[in-house]
């Protein structure tokens, strides 16, 4: 009799099912339907206050002392509904000084150049956001030589929403539902750092992965399939 963990050509084991956490670069990952704790560690009901949220791979339990997000059971998300919400990282910066995949997953209740998914409290000028309906910057240092803006298909609201950042050998790229951005590459070679989660302000906020390296097309595909079915 076959076993089950074999294949019928008798050989290799059939591969367990992808998962983000699987990734070898995976350094931490934040997903919106584990993890997520209210003041008693419990699991928290629609509209409850979110103190910690717990990386699935790494460390960086992320905190909040005050200013809660919130979370919203009907989309499984956390929503940092006001400027002034976000989440701590315990350890401090996460930097990224080589090449890094980070991703997020979100739907828009409005869409503004307020909306920011992670920010380093110490630089003002390092960040990743929503610019518009059809722009998504990566900010690297003040002034203009520090815009990393790339050009994406029109994006709405009540719709959700993978969106990528990577960089392979100085080069950044920007995938939105694992297509590419018509900008292509911009060349960036300053460390990427942030040290608070700041979850879009006022949308549904439901993944953030940040991995080591630049994904492979069959990784991205994976991980792109993975939020789609899980998120």
């Amino acid at each position: 009799m076959l076993g089950l963990g074999n294949s019928i050509g008798g050989g290799s084991a059939l591969e367990e099912a992808f998962t983000p956490e699987g990734l070898s670069s995976a350094i931490h990952f934040w997903r919106a339907d584990v993890g997520v704790e209210e003041s008693d560690e419990s699991f928290p009901e629609d509209g409850e206050q979110v103190t910690k949220w717990r990386d699935q791979v790494g460390s960086e339990h992320a905190t909040a002392s005050s200013d809660y997000p919130v979370y919203n059971t009907s989309e499984t998300a956390l929503n940092f509904d006001g400027a002034s919400k976000q989440l701590v990282l315990p350890s401090g910066d996460v930097s990224l000084s080589g090449d890094f995949s980070i991703w997020v997953r979100v739907k828009f209740v409005n869409i503004t150049n307020s909306d920011k998914f992670l920010i380093d409290s110490s630089d003002t000028n390092m960040f990743w956001r929503i610019t518009s309906t059809t722009k998504s910057r990566l900010k690297t240092a003040a002034g203009a030589g520090g815009n990393n803006d790339f050009t994406i298909p029109t994006i709405s609201t009540s719709t959700d929403y993978n969106l990528a950042i990577q960089r392979s050998s100085g080069s950044v790229r920007l995938y939105l539902n694992g297509t590419e951005s018509s900008t292509g590459a911009l060349s960036e070679t300053a460390a990427i750092t942030f040290d608070r989660i700041k979850g879009a302000i006022n949308d549904h906020f439901k993944a953030l992965l940040v991995c080591n390296s630049a994904l492979s097309e069959t990784e991205r595909s994976n991980v792109n399939t993975w939020l789609d079915d899980n998120l």
